[in-house]
């Protein structure tokens, strides 16, 4: 793997960081005109093209497994989808910077909202756990890549 330079790395994370917030705004822009779902649909699909642009010609693009597919599917589902509707049709009545707090703290609310299926309420260090994201590698495994 090619390393970056301090100075590339520095353009790539503001390119990324200016994506991110132009983002919002063009998601409340786009939910005056489109109902939620077309509107995480068309961003989905610009991503969707974005990607394979960029991974395509560099040969990292991978096809996901078929072990890989209950993975793949739950999170396109899940993340992908039910969030990203949720967020655009909450940005339709919120001002872009409470959806924005409101959207990336979500992780936060459902770990210590909702406990581990099977393992009753959790306690104090497993909700600490919970709230610095820690519990993240083992209730949702990677899928395998290689």
């Amino acid at each position: 793997m090619n390393s970056l330079s301090p100075r590339a790395a520095i353009g790539l994370f503001l390119i990324v960081v200016l994506a991110w917030g132009v983002n919002w705004s063009v998601t409340k822009q786009l939910v005056q005109f489109l109902p939620p779902l077309w509107t995480s649909a068309i961003r989905s699909w610009i991503a969707l093209a974005g990607l394979f642009v960029i991974l395509g010609p560099s040969n990292n693009l991978v096809i996901p497994e078929r072990r890989d597919i209950p993975v793949v599917l739950s999170v396109a589902l899940l993340h992908m989808t039910v969030f990203s509707v949720l967020v655009a049709a909450g940005v339709r009545f919120l001002p872009a910077s409470k959806a924005i707090v409101l959207g990336y703290t979500t992780p936060l609310w459902v770990a210590l909202a909702a406990p581990p299926a099977g393992e009753g309420h959790p306690n104090g260090a497993e909700t600490r756990r919970r709230a610095a994201g820690a519990d993240r590698p083992r209730r949702h495994p990677e899928p395998d890549l290689d």
